[in-house]
């Protein structure tokens, strides 16, 4: 595998993880927190070389730390908390408990991402903390990861994503279904009979363009691009299974008739919209008005609109 496609892949992941985490925790759903705590070790260990375990599932509760690597002194909190509050807490948890005589090194991964903290954090003299070194995030395991350096130990570390990343999945609020996404696509073209039209060759060879470079070109505004990258990221690798699956092939046929049709009336009408927003909430609302069936499904409608923007199928691309 390529170096670059591999990088791009566990990045794509380590995304995942983040936002599911944030989400999760915004909505409450701390059950996410043990899956984090496996998936940190595994990580930690491939990147670092440690020999941590989830103490938690040895002693329920331990205080202070949740992984630990007790030859190497290792103590790590896995949270998603960002707090300097939280930091201080726990420091405080790991002297009280004198945590530090087995684990002198305590380390904060926090799974969403970290603040830039102003704070000294005091150890009393017990141990020694650094802030800069001390406290990671999503980002920095990225940049680790990245200057690993080592393809076969890369490949682990996206396999061990990979995996996890899936059962943060089958946790998830409003997890979208293949059935859900026939649903869509098979009763949008039922309703829209014009729509079924020999399958472009054009739109399955457009080249991809970079999604910052194309949401530029298309003037797409920094609060949609968030609500692409928060709301919709996590499912876009659902729809590019369910598509590439030979029994899925008619839908796929459907799919492309569709994005077809729709690149067409976009590049067609672009000059009348300011921004691409608006292009989106245009398709959206005649979707729905020509199709009353979507309105319960129109979460997944829009998710599937985003999926077509992210895939290049709709939208001005680089030439």
């Amino acid at each position: 595998m390529e170096n670059l496609q591999l990088i791009r892949k566990i990045i794509e992941q380590l995304t995942h993880w983040r936002v599911f985490t944030e989400l999760s925790s915004a909505s409450q759903l701390n059950d996410v927190n043990n899956t984090n705590e496996d998936l940190a070790a595994l990580i930690l260990n491939e990147i670092y070389g440690w020999n941590l375990i989830n103490i938690n599932t040895k002693k329920s509760n331990f205080p202070a730390i949740d992984l630990g690597d007790s030859k190497s002194g290792i103590g790590v909190s896995v949270t998603a908390t960002d707090t300097s509050d939280y930091i201080k807490d726990k420091i405080g948890k790991n002297i009280t408990h004198n945590v530090y005589e087995t684990y002198p090194t305590h380390y904060f991964l926090i799974t969403t991402s970290k603040k830039n903290y102003s704070i000294t954090f005091d150890t009393q003299g017990k141990y020694a903390f650094d802030k800069s070194i001390n406290i990671l995030d999503i980002e920095d395991l990225s940049k680790a990861i990245k200057a690993l350096n080592d393809i076969p130990k890369q490949e682990r570390i996206l396999s061990i994503l990979e995996s996890h990343v899936y059962k943060l999945k089958g946790h998830f609020i409003e997890d979208i279904t293949p059935h859900d996404i026939a649903k869509v696509l098979e009763e949008f073209s039922s309703q829209n009979p014009d729509l079924i039209k020999n399958i472009s060759v054009s739109i399955q060879g457009i080249q991809r363009t970079d999604f910052s470079e194309k949401n530029r070109i298309n003037n797409l505004s920094e609060g949609y691009i968030k609500l692409i990258q928060q709301e919709s990221l996590p499912f876009f690798e659902q729809f590019a299974k369910f598509l590439e699956k030979f029994e899925n092939r008619n839908f796929k046929k459907i799919y492309y008739n569709i994005t077809t049709d729709l690149q067409k009336v976009i590049l067609g009408k672009r000059s009348d919209f300011e921004q691409f927003d608006q292009i989106f909430e245009t398709i959206e609302n005649i979707c729905k008005e020509q199709v009353p069936q979507l309105l319960a499904d129109r979460r997944t409608l829009q998710i599937l609109l985003h999926f077509m923007y992210f895939q290049c199928d709709i939208g001005e691309n680089k030439p």
